[in-house]
């Protein structure tokens, strides 16, 4: 007897949810596409800084064993004021 309430219940509760679900069910694959581009984007921010240490490391390195150097320029600007 137990087993059948609990039974009937659990069926009864599937359906809700089946029948909440219903009318949402074709902005499921949109929701879960902007949660992944969201990690994606996260994951991204996190590490976009890798890239810039290594090359600065690299550039270190070369710069250090006297393959490049380091030059200095100055250029010519115009600078346009409001009077």
């Amino acid at each position: 007897m137990k087993e059948q309430v609990i039974a009937e219940l659990r069926q009864q509760f599937e359906q809700q949810v089946e029948d909440a679900v219903t009318p949402y069910q074709r902005f499921i694959p949109v929701g879960v596409a902007f949660i992944l581009l969201g990690i994606l984007a996260a994951i991204m921010r996190l590490f976009s800084w890798l890239p810039t240490l290594i090359l600065r490391a690299i550039l270190a390195i070369l710069t250090a064993c006297h393959v490049t150097s380091g030059v200095t320029e100055t250029k010519e600007a115009r600078r346009l004021t409001i009077d």
